[in-house]
């Protein structure tokens, strides 16, 4: 009977405590894009000890207008982190912003590990920390207004739970731990006034991705579930409706738990094009907002020589609002100080002041020639592969290196290129390195462009000859893809009358204008939105989905043997089995009674992920 009694009143003390935790809410999030990005985006700063000043970084978040900013906090025995977050530059971050991300890093976790399960003592050890911390936070920050994030381990997928990172690792474990932690510590606060602290499970977007994100997300208790995203190859909009589908809707944020950890194209990554760098940050914060991500930080400030050097990344200039800055800056620059940001148009590319390698006697030259695009690309909608062909013309063998390709100035791939010997010649296919990077063609007219040696680090005889470019145009043609923007759909339209065809990727978004009922009529399955009811139907189930700024999204994914409708990020998710005559391939979009607004409607076909190679 004792044993008994015990058991209950344990069992009542954890339902209190995560009650009094429970009551944590959600800082609201800003329905203005400028707003959002004013209070909920910030950069990345370094821990000192690099090639820079912690003190410069931090000033430079704070002369641009930032209001949030995110570090790293790493930790080799248990206490560090607590005590690394007590120090004077991280007081400092604690005391300056108003949303700080920490992203703690227990290397300890791993200690005594073995056979699928973490030692009781880490275990412990990483739980006790995050309650410390916690209890810091509170004790050195009393404002409701102030939040903190921490980030349990960074992207979890490049540390732990894959192939080549400790594939048995019970990564919910360790994440679920360091959130009893914390939510440990803000029960004993739950009757003082503190900050809001929340928890944060990060996951890469490339390591083992989806397989990782379907295993481990619904499993998560933490707050918060992360992208780290610099995958090129895979659209942010897709990256996140990966998350989810796998995220369960729960805690403080509900069904809208997704953050952008880090985020940001490099200068590498957009051929050094100032321009095209800020056109793509720009897209990609816009398709957060448009999903409701609640937080996001960029990686682009580090543009210090030795950090290009060493690392390859690049952001970091002194920041100065009289003088002429980097495009990106000035973008958020204008966008914390509620301006509306001005997109450069064409190309203005970075000349960075620093000597290239000087050759010394005999020396490679390194030389592209015969790029072109692999199979068809007459129509949108095909993945498409390029290939170039390199030489050494010089008189000495050159280093490995690498090739890199772009369209329009975006990175679509990079191939790692062993060395070639003086007369030697190579054919290089962008899909070599990983079968994920083509290009899936757009409409229009586009320019290729390959380059050898990127970063220019082999000396050669001649810098001048490592480019070599080339132009496509491609068809918007429906068979293989189409897209519209900003069209007004009225009864008896059919924007879709010369689309067919089995597997369907659709993602529409609709202005909902004074329309009565729309949807799609998909090989005779119909899906359809009421916007009376608010609610969205499919194959005889519904589901509430309210507009936001009287818009809603629609995404769905049409296989085989299903049919998955989704509703405004993360609202809605539907999946229903789906079997369709094999003879009917029929796909027509319709509005009912009164026009509605179409704000942006993309149909392409459904592919596997893998090149048919590989199938």
């Amino acid at each position: 009977m004792i044993r008994a009694c015990s058991r209950c009143v344990i069992f009542i003390i954890i339902i209190l405590v995560s009650a009094s935790a429970m009551g944590q809410k959600a800082p609201d999030c800003p329905d203005d894009f400028k707003q959002w990005v004013r209070e909920r985006v910030g950069p990345v700063v370094f821990p000192e000890g690099s090639s820079h000043s912690w003190g410069e970084f931090t000033q430079l978040a704070t002369d641009l207008g930032a209001r949030a900013v995110k570090t790293w906090v790493g930790a080799e025995k248990p206490g560090d982190a607590l005590a690394r977050m007590q120090s004077a530059p991280y007081r400092e971050l604690i005391h300056r912003f108003g949303v700080v991300h920490f992203n703690i890093s227990p290397a300890y976790i791993v200690d005594k590990y073995a056979s699928g399960v973490i030692h009781p003592d880490s275990l412990k050890a990483i739980r006790d920390e995050w309650r410390d911390i916690t209890r810091f936070l509170c004790r050195e920050r009393t404002s409701a207004d102030q939040v903190f994030l921490l980030s349990v381990g960074g992207e979890l997928n490049v540390y732990v739970g894959t192939a080549k990172a400790y594939p048995d690792f019970p990564v919910a474990v360790y994440v679920n731990a360091c959130h009893a932690g914390k939510q440990e510590a803000l029960a004993e606060f739950r009757d003082s006034e503190r900050p809001r602290v929340f928890s944060v499970a990060e996951i890469q977007g490339d390591i083992e991705y989806e397989r990782f994100a379907q295993k481990w997300g619904p499993q998560f208790d933490t707050d918060l579930v992360s992208l780290s995203y610099y995958t090129f190859y895979l659209p942010l909009e897709t990256s996140l409706e990966i998350l989810t589908r796998n995220v369960t809707a729960q805690g403080p944020f509900g069904a809208r738990r997704l953050m952008l950890g880090e985020y940001g194209p490099s200068m590498e990554s957009c051929n050094w094009n100032q321009a095209a760098q800020v056109r793509w940050h720009d897209e990609i914060l816009r398709q957060a907002f448009k999903q409701h991500v609640q937080f996001a930080f960029f990686y682009e400030i580090a543009d210090h020589d030795t950090v290009i050097e060493t690392g390859s990344h690049d952001g970091l200039i002194r920041w100065s609002p009289t003088a002429t800055p980097r495009f990106t800056w000035a973008y958020y620059g204008d966008l914390y100080h509620q301006r509306e940001p001005v997109l450069p148009e064409g190309d203005v590319y970075e000349h960075r002041e620093r000597p290239l390698p000087q050759a010394q006697g005999d020396a490679p030259n390194l030389t592209l020639s015969e790029l072109r695009a692999i199979g068809d690309v007459a129509r949108a909608g095909h993945d498409t592969e390029f290939s170039v062909c390199v030489a050494n013309d010089g008189h000495a063998a050159a280093k490995d290196t690498t090739v890199n390709f772009y369209v329009d100035d975006r990175i679509v791939s990079w191939v790692w290129l062993a060395g070639l010997e003086p007369g030697g010649r190579m054919v290089v296919k962008s899909t070599q390195q990983d079968p994920r990077f083509v290009w899936r063609a757009r409409g229009g007219h586009h320019r290729v462009t390959a380059i050898v040696d990127p970063a220019e680090r082999i000396p050669e005889s001649n810098e001048t000859d490592n480019v070599v470019q080339t132009e496509v145009e491609v068809d918007p043609g429906v068979e293989s893809g189409a897209s519209w923007e900003k069209r007004v759909l009225r009864p008896g339209m059919d924007l879709l009358d010369s689309v067919s065809g089995d597997l369907f990727d659709i993602d529409a978004e609709f202005e909902l204008m004074d329309g009565d009922e729309l949807g799609f009529n998909i090989r005779c399955e119909i899906v359809s939105y009421s916007a009376k009811k608010h609610a969205v139907s499919c194959l005889g189930k519904s589901a509430p989905l309210s507009p936001i700024q009287g818009r809603i999204r629609l995404p769905i994914l049409v296989d085989r043997t299903s049919l998955e409708v989704f509703g405004n990020g993360g609202q809605v998710s539907m999946t229903s089995c789906f079997l369709p005559k094999s003879s009917d391939r029929s796909l027509e979009i319709f509005v009912k009674n009164r026009a509605v607004g179409i704000v942006s409607l993309r149909v392409y076909p459904l592919r596997p992920a893998w090149p048919r190679s590989m199938r």
